[in-house]
């Protein structure tokens, strides 16, 4: 296959990737990094149908090579914007924009124009820069939770900065290269560059797939009023923890919440201020807990939280403060502002203990002992068996 052709190929494969990012985007507009990578994809088709109307038809030097170079630099600029989109939640839009002006006019230098291998040489070392940066973003947020879906993505952009820093070697100290020859060299880059664009339209799809899919099974699991995951992973979470934590020497706390006079709540107020102090009650909650700990809504107005490396001081500390922090909470009703109370019993997990299931219930007994005590309290179940 002759270069025009490989560059025929490259083209409909940019434009394929178009499409793709078209469809991807239209179906998840709020992931911003798609319309990153679809504007990468639409100046590597336009790219790509300059080249192939060069080839045969003749233009003016202010559209080709300057044109078609420009907008492939601007391209792969596009495809890091799209990578910092959606590992740190910026775009560089000023980036692209400046990388677009800037190539373009580089290359209307008459000694520019006249050399392949000069344009080359002047452009091959930013785009190995910034594809080895879109690698090393996406390496450097390889330990976060949605890393599975940009390892392909990662791979893909390794290998060809790979064969680009090959390339770069070969050409620089290679023989003289031509806009449309058949040189191995040449060809075989155009060759990388069809690969590149089909691997990275299965690399977007794989993105938005893998995040769509996470995101069903986010909500599969967590309760929608209050974000706190439900009873559906109760079960595989607290085994784990209970694992990690006796292969640590440590202990796992149980600490169960219920919110003092709920019914009289809903009965007086109506459900919908219910549901509100649901949410301010698991709001103020989650705001003592750390990363490390795993809240669950059990249903109504029960909550559990449990914490990681858990000792009886750490316990009956969170359980003031979280007393404390809601006490103080007022909620405001269509007659008068609201106060609201918890009741608060715990429980930790030891080696003795064969299952976590009978830590629940302890805790459960020492909730029941706070309850009777007058409720907006905390009780550790421990002092249950003194008493």
């Amino acid at each position: 296959m002759d270069q025009v052709s490989m560059t025929a190929a490259a083209a409909a494969c940019a434009i394929i990737m178009m499409i793709t990012s078209m469809l991807l985007y239209n179906v998840s507009r709020n992931e911003r990094y798609l319309f990153d990578w679809m504007i990468a994809a639409i100046l590597f088709s336009i790219y790509g149908v300059i080249a192939i109307c060069s080839a045969y038809l003749e233009t003016h030097r202010l559209i080709f090579p300057a044109a078609p170079n420009a907008l492939y630099m601007a391209g792969f600029t596009a495809i890091y914007s799209g990578v910092s989109q959606l590992t740190l939640k910026r775009s560089h839009w000023k980036l692209v924009a400046s990388v677009l002006v800037i190539s373009y006019l580089v290359q209307l230098i008459p000694a520019v124009i006249q050399s392949v291998n000069l344009r080359l040489l002047i452009f091959y070392p930013f785009l190995i820069f910034i594809n080895s940066l879109s690698f090393y973003t996406l390496w450097k947020h390889r330990k976060q939770e949605d890393r599975n879906s940009f390892i392909l993505l990662m791979i893909v952009l390794f290998l060809f900065t790979l064969q680009l820093i090959i390339r770069g070697v070969v050409i620089a100290f290679g023989e003289k290269l031509e806009i449309f020859g058949s040189e191995f060299i040449q060809t075989s880059g155009t060759l990388a560059l069809v690969c590149l664009f089909f691997m990275l339209t299965i690399s977007f799809a794989f993105v938005s797939f893998w995040k769509k899919e996470a995101h069903l099974r986010a909500l599969a699991i967590t309760d929608h009023l209050t974000g706190w995951l439900n009873r559906t992973v109760l079960n595989s979470i607290s085994q784990n923890m209970k694992s990690e934590c006796l292969r640590n020497d440590s202990c796992l706390g149980f600490m169960l919440i219920d919110i003092d006079n709920f019914k009289s709540i809903n009965d007086k107020y109506g459900h919908s201020v219910g549901d509100t102090v649901i949410k301010e009650v698991c709001d103020r909650a989650k705001s003592n807990v750390r990363a490390c700990d795993y809240a669950f809504r059990l249903g109504g107005e029960e909550f559990l939280i449990l914490i990681k490396n858990a000792d009886n001081n750490l316990m009956e500390n969170l359980s003031n403060r979280i007393l404390r922090k809601i006490s103080c909470t007022e909620i405001d009703t269509v007659s008068d502002s609201l106060k609201v109370t918890v009741s608060i019993g715990y429980s930790l997990c030891s080696k003795a203990d064969k299952s976590w299931e009978c830590v629940l219930e302890r805790a459960d007994l020492a909730l029941y002992h706070s309850k009777e005590s007058g409720k907006n309290t905390s009780t550790d179940f421990n002092m249950i068996q003194i008493a």
